[in-house]
């Protein structure tokens, strides 16, 4: 009997060092997922950080990129406006050079009829004032009357009004003949000063807009660049937000395996009061910018709005969870949960159990968001699933 009541009290023993075997693995295994989703959400902050920063470079080149088009643009239109510039100074020093041509046949014209001027004016002078000095009263006392005598007279006076306007139109030929040569050092030396400056203009246009051709070509690589970054960086901030939701998706198992029975989740109630905004189902990501699978519905209410718990439940999660922002999760049953994101603040703890109705946060704008709304879940398993199936 005593041999039978020792065997007895050692099978107890071993099973009551078994079943405290098992509470402390079920416990050490919660704490070291709740470890590993702490080191994950920090990543994942490390990770939004960087897309802050790529999307702020991104935006800044995106502006950078609009200047430097109004810029080049600017350019152009005054390369195009010195071109006509330079194109209408050409025209003209074409017809300042047909002008030059017809001027110097001109001057060679007035120069020759100068000369002739000059020489048959000498003799003019040469005779005249020769024979007015030296013979004058031979010339007039030669004469057989007084009318003749009048008459040599009045020839010599003409002769001597002759004279004066030969001396005149010879003297404004000359005038003439200075003045058409100063015109065409000036016009020459104004239009070759003008051209020049306009050319002058024109590499500097061109090589401005060389530039910033090359500026606007290195602004688009970088933001092709920065693009790739950004993808990648999505990318790597998705994985880990799977691998979050992996790690609480086996919290919640550990712990409908500790707490929960067959029971399934009753009738659910709305969250909040309001207009769903945003479907569960592939849309254009607010803030990404790009197509992404929306794990849940979007319900607008002002700041503050109490939120309520759907059901029945035990909080497996109460923080900060990446895009989710202010984050709680309840877990209602074996196999269903739900999530309330974008919380502006929360008053409910890891472990708590929380009644239908209960408030557990209020409505803000935390995480990936563009104003205020509460985002809601349901999930199967740790499986997204339309909540509007289970909504009244």
């Amino acid at each position: 009997m005593r041999k039978v009541t020792l065997i007895f009290l050692i099978l107890l023993l071993l099973l009551s060092s078994n079943l405290n075997s098992g509470k402390v693995m079920s416990v050490d295994r919660i704490e070291d997922l709740e470890s590993r989703i702490e080191e994950k959400k920090k990543e994942e902050e490390r990770i939004k950080s960087a897309i802050n920063e790529v999307n702020a470079l991104i935006e800044s080149m995106k502006k950078r990129k609009a200047t430097e088009f109004d810029e080049l643009n600017r350019i152009e239109n005054e390369t195009s406006r010195v071109a006509k510039e330079v194109e209408k100074l050409e025209s003209e020093e074409k017809a300042l050079i047909t002008s030059y041509y017809e001027t110097n046949d001109e001057l060679e014209k007035l120069s020759d009829s100068i000369k002739k001027g000059e020489e048959h004016l000498n003799k003019i002078l040469f005779t005249l004032y020769r024979n007015y000095t030296l013979n004058y009263s031979a010339y007039i006392f030669s004469s057989e009357s007084f009318n003749e005598i009048m008459d040599k007279s009045m020839y010599l006076q003409f002769l001597i009004a002759a004279d004066k306007n030969y001396v005149s139109s010879l003297r404004e030929n000359k005038e003439r003949q200075a003045s058409l040569l100063k015109d065409q050092v000036d016009k020459q030396v104004r239009l070759s000063v003008v051209l020049d400056d306009k050319r002058k203009k024109m590499e500097e246009l061109s090589s401005l807009e060389k530039e910033k051709e090359n500026e606007i070509s290195k602004i688009i690589f970088k933001l092709e660049k920065s693009a790739k970054e950004r993808e990648a960086l999505i990318e790597a901030h998705d994985r880990t937000e799977r691998e979050i939701k992996e790690l609480i998706r086996e919290k919640e198992e550990e712990i409908r395996r500790r707490k929960f029975k067959q029971t399934p989740m009753g009738p659910l109630i709305w969250p909040v009061n309001g207009p769903v905004s945003s479907g569960f189902g592939m849309r254009l990501h607010p803030i990404f910018g790009v197509y992404r699978m929306h794990t849940g519905i979007d319900i607008d209410a002002p700041y503050g709005t109490p939120i309520k718990a759907v059901q029945d439940g035990y909080v497996i999660f109460a923080g900060w969870l990446g895009g989710y922002g202010n984050t709680v999760i309840i877990q209602h049953d074996e196999k269903y949960s739900t999530l309330y994101g974008h919380m502006r603040s929360y008053n409910v703890s890891e472990e708590k159990f929380v009644k239908q109705g209960f408030v557990i946060g209020n409505v803000g704008s935390t995480g990936w968001s563009t104003g205020p709304h509460l985002h809601f879940e349901i999930r199967i398993n740790g499986e997204p699933i339309n909540p509007l199936d289970f909504l009244p």
